[in-house]
């Protein structure tokens, strides 16, 4: 029994330190639209999972509230480099004035 509650402290930690990570990673790599969006992802789902398990929670909070932060910095993000790629590309000069 003893193994059994070692071993869900364990996992439940890597969960926690998991999405933590994860959820650095991703906020420093938002700029990054493709990579900083992954992470987040990974951080919110593993931050989830750990505070499901009730241990290390303040950690899984962190990655849970980094990974969340992300995702919105990494839309932003996405929406800015969609209007500049179609701003760009049009060759009509009075498009830019509307932004």
């Amino acid at each position: 029994m003893a193994t059994e509650k070692k071993t869900l402290a364990t996992q439940s930690s890597a969960f926690a330190v998991t999405s933590l990570v994860t959820g650095i990673v991703g906020f420093v790599l938002a700029w990054v639209p493709l990579v900083g969006f992954a992470s987040s992802i990974v951080a919110v789902v593993f931050g989830i999972l750990g505070i499901r398990k009730k241990t290390n929670k303040g950690m899984a909070i962190a990655g849970l509230v980094l990974g969340g932060i992300t995702l919105v910095i990494g839309f932003l993000v996405a929406m800015f480099w969609f209007i500049a790629l179609a701003a760009a590309s049009t060759t009509d000069p009075t498009i830019l004035n509307s932004y």
